[in-house]
């Protein structure tokens, strides 16, 4: 039965908290991407076995050429797709080293928290920036 939560692929994603200046980093899918031109955190799928901060490095280095450090964990959403059902975990960070490029991307944005809820987010990112724009 389509969208019974029982049957739904269950993926692990992680995305970064990026910071500067009050603002968040965020990035546009692609047009060839799921959901495509909607803005979300960067990050990705945890791989079988591999930590959320590992995974976080991992898709970073690959998504935007940077090392980063990891701060702070926040509690973990889950989101469900008609046919997946993510469990997102924000993880706080900065960068480390390296300068950001957009390797798999549309665009990327520094936004306060306020101006990204006017923007079309990602449905399981939207849960996180809520929580940050009325937790300031």
């Amino acid at each position: 039965m389509p969208g019974d939560v029982q049957s739904q692929k269950r993926v692990r994603v992680v995305c970064a908290l990026l910071e500067k200046d009050g603002r968040l980093l965020l990035a546009q899918r692609g047009k060839g991407m799921r959901h495509p031109l909607e803005w979300e955190f960067p990050g990705g799928k945890a791989l079988d076995g591999e930590s959320d901060e590992a995974a976080l490095r991992r898709e970073l280095r690959e998504e935007l050429a940077i090392e980063i450090d990891v701060l702070a964990r926040l509690p973990a959403v889950e989101h469900d797709y008609p046919d997946i059902r993510i469990e997102l975990a924000p993880i706080r960070c900065k960068i480390r080293s390296g300068s950001i490029a957009l390797r798999e991307h549309a665009a990327l944005a520094w936004v306060s928290p306020g101006d990204a809820l006017g923007m079309k987010l990602v449905r399981a990112d939207l849960a996180i920036m809520e929580q940050i724009a009325h937790h300031r």
